[in-house]
């Protein structure tokens, strides 16, 4: 049996307070994982808000909602201090 298994059959039988618990401290290190990701690619001078904002186009809506669901208020912090583009 896989370690995720192993994980998803003790998730099954987590009684509806942990579980609760479980979602609490899963929500928290997910956006926490994000933050990291994001924060590695997004270092200053890689790219500017409008680049990396509504500038990619309607392809990207998915990637942007699943962004803004997992990002913390310091990577929003990070996001509006980058440079506005001059080529927008």
């Amino acid at each position: 049996m896989s370690k995720v298994e192993q994980i998803e059959s003790q998730i099954k039988e987590l009684s509806s307070e942990e579980l609760a618990a479980f979602r609490q401290w899963f929500s928290e290190f997910d956006s926490r994982v994000w933050d990291g990701s994001l924060k590695r690619m997004l270092r200053p001078g890689n790219y500017t808000s409008s680049q990396i904002g509504g500038a990619a186009g309607p392809h990207c809506r998915e990637i942007y909602q699943a962004v803004n669901h997992h990002a913390s208020p310091d990577f929003w912090a990070c996001y509006r201090a980058l440079p506005a583009s001059g080529n927008s």
